[in-house]
């Protein structure tokens, strides 16, 4: 993937995520469950994220040379 198609994915991502947190953030519950839905979001990005940057199909194509 070339790189400035790489970096627009990350920036249109970033814009996507940022206005689920600000919904996320209006929304009328406690404390406690806009935590966990923070963080559930969070893994869902770092997720996005590693996927996005090609570290996994580096992984794998370390494990196949294995």
């Amino acid at each position: 993937m070339s790189k400035i198609k790489t970096l627009s994915l990350f920036f249109t991502f970033t814009i996507f995520v940022m206005t689920i947190g600000a919904f996320v953030n209006k929304l009328d519950i406690s404390g406690e469950y806009k935590a966990i839905t923070a963080y559930v979001i969070a893994c869902v990005v770092a997720y996005a994220l590693y996927v996005i940057s090609g570290e996994s199909k580096r992984d794998d194509a370390e494990d196949d040379e294995l």
